[in-house]
């Protein structure tokens, strides 16, 4: 497991991830805590690691998720 460079864990006990990989690209990883279940997606490049999480998250952070504001302009931050 690599140091994750952006995680959002929300109240639900889902863990957001984008982790870089050992070829060069990033993954973006999705981790259900109760049912412990790991979803992980190889990306080229930061921008598309990005992307996979970042209309989500902002549709979330529209609709007064706790924590989704936050972790959008962290996301955002890291893409700058």
């Amino acid at each position: 497991m690599s140091l994750a460079i952006w995680v959002w864990h929300r109240p639900d006990g889902m863990r957001y991830a984008i982790e870089p990989n050992d070829q060069g690209g990033y993954d973006t990883v999705v981790e259900s805590g109760l049912e412990a279940r790991l979803d992980r997606e190889q990306w080229s490049t930061l921008e598309h690691a990005r992307s996979r999480f970042r209309d989500e998250l902002a549709a979330r952070a529209e609709q007064g998720e706790e924590g989704a504001e936050g972790a959008l302009a962290e996301l955002d931050r890291i893409g700058a």
